[in-house]
């Protein structure tokens, strides 16, 4: 025998498990050829540990439902053994028994426990031990065979550790994850602690494979929050970029800035385009930005300013025209409004609306789609404790095509939510305002208490509903209009 030959996994795993099977002649033979094989030697010590760790495992005894599940997995395999002559009649009871103890194992624990006491204390040279031991290794069964299955399909963080699981919830690959909540990605949930994503399973690149997305939140070994992407294989393939900080006007606070990075994710613009990468983050001096990673190699490719946070992305074909946009809503802090605002995700670079006074320096302006302002209500007016409102949720719905909460009162005086709801179709024209119960609730009290002297009535909704404002690439302006400048150059 000759060491590039090398030796096969089924003699090897013979003479891990049962070296008696073997004459003296094959086993000094293989023994003489792993002391020199590193390929072997190799496979060897890892087959002799897992017989090594079955044999501290074994003890468990079998019931009736693995002995049916045993025959169920190997009747089909009666006929040929008897035909080739592997088998006798008589011994398939033999079988049975051992094969139970395979099966019992691999549905209670992640090692068969049973394996390796029969074959100790059975007839060695019967063949259908022989047969049992590599059926183990050989036979699809129903729970110990993995699919081989390498894709990532979903994954959660418990107790600080990252689990990836393949379709087949295989676990895959762990990595520690300090500092992040107790989560899943699948379905997606903002961790409910502070209303952020730090997880995603996603094909970021087209290629046919997942890759795993984590929010590293800012500690000791990071100056801002960080987003790290896993290969299928658990490897890293990058930690994302995050904009450098820019001047607003006059108010440089870039040595404050520490992006806050809140969620990311992943579209197609058509199918004529390549899948791209979007993230949110913001910082407590004010600006919000989105900006894309390239998914290569985790590089800012285009960056979107807000003069305020920004609490929402969505992927949304708004027109129903076969495109992706991306939707945004948030603050806009110069004026003192919540904002929504509509993009095309091939273009994004640049500042939205401010006021003139805040224009950051050497940056060009955006051309968004839309950019909407909504009114504060008298409520707000009246209890608010801060001078804006701002964006809750956005939802997709099958009427009006897009209708945005907007969170009336950020903080009242005694914490009630009285959110107000604008609804629009899908040339994001406003079509009607309407309110949740706990807005009309509030209302009612402050009336009686005389703070507001008002009625709830369709004059109220109208008037909101008239107070929307419309971004047309130079000004705000209080009717439903496309950015015109976005129309001259990209148009429909």
């Amino acid at each position: 025998m000759h060491k590039q030959d090398h030796i096969t996994e089924e003699k090897l795993d013979k003479f891990a498990a049962m070296p008696d099977l073997l004459d003296e002649n094959e086993r000094f033979s293989i023994k003489k050829h792993i002391s020199d094989c590193t390929l072997c030697k190799e496979y060897f010590e890892r087959i002799s540990s897992f017989y090594n760790e079955l044999e501290r495992r074994s003890g468990e005894p079998a019931t009736d439902k693995d002995r049916e599940l045993a025959y169920a997995v190997l009747k089909n395999k009666r006929s040929k053994l008897l035909q080739s002559g592997a088998l006798e009649e008589k011994k398939f009871g033999s079988l049975i028994e051992t094969y139970t103890g395979i099966a019992t194992v691999s549905r209670r624990t992640s090692l068969p426990q049973r394996i390796v006491r029969f074959v100790q204390t059975r007839p060695v040279a019967s063949a259908a031990v022989m047969f049992a031991v590599i059926a183990f290794f050989t036979v699809p069964f129903l729970y110990v065979q993995k699919t081989g299955d390498t894709n990532p399909a979903f994954a959660r963080v418990e107790n600080y550790q990252l689990r990836v699981y393949n379709r087949d919830a295989e676990l895959l690959w762990t990595k520690t994850a300090l500092g992040i909540p107790d989560l899943s990605s699948a379905p997606w949930k903002m961790s409910r602690e502070d209303s952020r994503r730090y997880l995603m399973v996603e094909d970021i690149d087209g290629s046919g494979v997942k890759e795993v997305l984590l929010l590293y939140p800012s500690d000791e070994r990071f100056d801002n929050d960080t987003l790290a992407c896993y290969n299928f294989d658990g490897s890293l393939r990058w930690k994302g970029e995050l904009p450098e900080p820019i001047v607003f006007g006059e108010k440089d606070q870039t040595r404050f800035i520490n992006w806050d990075v809140r969620d990311f994710i992943s579209l197609r613009k058509n199918q004529n385009h390549r899948k791209q990468l979007f993230v949110i983050a913001r910082s407590r001096s004010y600006p919000g930005i989105l900006f894309e990673l390239d998914t290569k190699n985790g590089t800012i490719l285009q960056t979107y300013w807000n003069t305020g946070h920004i609490n929402i992305v969505m992927a949304f074909d708004v027109h129903s025209d076969g495109n992706t946009d991306i939707i945004l809503g948030g603050i806009n802090n110069p004026f003192e409004r919540a904002f929504v605002a509509v993009l095309d995700p091939l273009n994004i670079n640049g500042y939205g609306p401010t006021q003139a006074e805040d224009i950051p320096r050497g940056i060009q302006k955006a051309i968004e789609m839309f950019y909407i302002l909504f009114p504060k209500t008298s409520i707000s007016k009246s209890l608010g404790t801060v001078s804006f409102n701002s964006v809750g949720s956005i939802f997709i719905t099958s009427g009006p095509a897009i209708s945005v909460h907007i969170q009336d009162i950020p903080s009242s005086v005694d914490g009630t939510s009285a959110p107000v709801i604008f609804n629009f179709d899908d040339t994001m024209k406003i079509q009607s305002v309407t309110h949740a119960a706990p807005f009309r609730a509030l209302h009612r009290r402050l009336v009686d208490e005389g703070i507001l002297d008002e009625t709830l009535d369709d004059e109220y909704w109208e008037n909101l509903k008239n107070s929307v404002l419309y971004w047309d690439g130079e000004r705000f302006v209080n009717e439903p209009v496309m950015n015109r400048i976005y129309v001259e150059r990209f148009p429909l």
